[in-house]
């Protein structure tokens, strides 16, 4: 078989850069210097805190008026005016399971708004959303031969100090949400994640790494990448270091603005 590379550009916090053969996808831009080519881009905006969501991306246009953007439905009011016509989006609401997750083709939108639980094909980029434990979406891309997770904020967020059912209901959330990808990626024989950009936040402490060890023995994605750390990168290099043995690589950066190539 014969092996691909991948680009990916570290940007800052949860914001990656990835590069296929065809495409440049942007991930929850929040700052950085970003690395363009003349590829498609597509803009991915998991939810609009302004850890993940940073309104220039809207002045991307200007340099490459064709770029998309796939957003979540919580950003509907951050549109510009003037793209409000060209916005396709679903209106089915927050349902759940396999069955809810319906094909979509909107190609001529340069912006398109998704709720959890969707699917839509841009070019031929297939793009599935799944819920978050927070707000927004997470999504799962399939581009040039490569399946590419972004949790966006969708984590096992146990914060010390909350009420026990507080703690419960954030597993029972996580769990939930893990099961349902599991579930469809068990429809595809032989499918799994190539790589997956997945929140190890030290500001839970011992638990920072709760929803990436689960997130591995579930789905087993070939490549994680930590993110949501902000200016703590020790905390992706802490987390590789105690996956040292584990049949996932993950994979790390040195600093804001790195570029590294993986071939696949």
């Amino acid at each position: 078989m014969t092996k691909q590379s991948i680009k990916i550009q570290y940007l800052y916090h949860s914001g990656f850069r990835v590069e296929t053969n065809k495409h440049i996808l942007i991930f929850d831009y929040y700052q950085g210097n970003v690395n363009w080519r003349d590829k498609t881009t597509l803009v991915f905006v998991s939810h609009a805190h302004p850890d993940h969501y940073n309104p220039v991306i809207w002045k991307w246009r200007a340099t490459n008026p064709a770029i998309k953007y796939i957003l979540s439905d919580d950003l509907r009011t951050q549109i510009p005016p003037e793209l409000l016509a060209g916005t396709s989006g679903s209106s089915s609401g927050r349902t759940h399971g396999k069955d809810n997750i319906k094909e979509n083709f909107q190609e001529n939108n340069s912006v398109i708004i998704l709720p959890p639980y969707q699917k839509v094909r841009v070019g031929d980029v297939l793009i599935k959303t799944y819920g978050s434990t927070d707000v927004g979406v997470s999504f799962l891309v399939e581009a040039d031969g490569m399946r590419i997770f972004h949790a966006g904020d969708l984590n096992w967020w146990h914060w010390w100090g909350e009420q026990a059912e507080d703690i419960a209901r954030a597993e029972v959330m996580f769990k939930e949400e893990m099961a349902k990808i599991k579930e469809d990626l068990a429809q595809e024989v032989g499918q799994t994640i190539d790589f997956a950009f997945f929140p190890v936040d030290q500001r839970l402490e011992h638990n920072y790494c709760l929803g990436a060890d689960y997130f591995i023995e579930k789905l087993a994605p070939r490549f994680l990448i930590p993110m949501h750390f902000g200016d703590h990168l020790e905390t992706a290099h802490k987390y590789a270091q105690k996956m040292i043995n584990s049949p996932t690589k993950i994979i790390t950066f040195e600093e804001k603005g790195q570029e590294i190539i993986l071939q696949v």
